[in-house]
């Protein structure tokens, strides 16, 4: 009976040893991958890229699933405009780290860019809806972002709202709401928006060239001709005053 309680003991001490070791290495492990992705974004700091991905190759021969190097290696091939290999990555990662807000607002991002506003707004939905995640208004931001992408104004106008009232300041939300109304032809709208945009700072020749259409849509040509003169002496070689010209306004 000793000696199979003994046995019984040594069994229990040694498989705890090994349960040990495992955890030793699992967590060895862990710390190399996080290495060599924080080498990774160092070097992309830098624009160090080839050196970047050699990191993160070697992070990903430790672990293929590993989201934070999938998704460092995701914003990499973005960076060089890899689009077909980045959307490799961002899946990855966003599969491997399903309730990570952070990657999932990024791949979402991405996926509104390259024309998936569809997909796009699953992803930054399912980022929103984690509970453990305190959103900011740049995810809102890009949540009505991909809504106007599909001319869905009444969701976009919503979460565009809900991105000002965490930041009442943001010029990217303002200026979509302002063409937002404009193209619904709430001109007086427009206007209030762009006029909120323009005390934030210097103009740029979008909203120069929005602020000029909308007063010219009011009527207001005394306005209209204000925003033109702007656009014509601060940005004479912009795409806008080329449509100007082009259009005859």
């Amino acid at each position: 009976m000793q000696k199979l309680f003994g046995l019984a003991l040594a069994c229990m001490v040694l498989a705890g040893c090994n349960t040990t070791r495992l955890n030793d290495s699992h967590e060895k492990k862990a710390e190399r991958i996080s290495v060599h992705t924080q080498l990774a974004t160092n070097y992309m700091r830098r624009g160090q890229y080839e050196v970047a991905e050699k990191e993160l190759n070697k992070a990903l021969a430790l672990d293929s699933s590993s989201a934070e190097a999938n998704f460092v290696m995701a914003t990499l091939k973005n960076t060089r405009h890899l689009d077909d290999e980045a959307a490799r990555y961002y899946r990855k990662a966003a599969k491997h780290a399903p309730t990570d807000s952070p990657i999932r607002l990024e791949y979402g991002a991405f996926l509104c860019r390259h024309g998936e506003p569809g997909k796009a707004i699953s992803q930054i939905r399912g980022a929103l809806d984690t509970p453990s995640y305190r959103p900011n208004g740049q995810a809102w931001f890009r949540l009505g972002e991909c809504y106007f992408v599909q001319h869905d104004y009444a969701q976009a106008e919503k979460a565009l709202r809900e991105a000002l009232t965490i930041n009442k300041n943001m010029a990217p939300a303002l200026m979509l709401l302002a063409r937002i109304k404009y193209d619904q032809e709430n001109y007086l709208s427009a206007r209030a928006y762009v006029e909120r945009y323009l005390a934030l700072g210097r103009p740029n020749p979008r909203v120069l060239l929005l602020g000029a259409k909308i007063e010219r849509a009011l009527g207001d040509m005394t306005a209209a001709d204000q925003y033109k003169g702007q656009l014509l002496e601060l940005y004479p070689s912009s795409a806008e005053v080329r449509m100007i010209e082009q259009s005859g306004m």
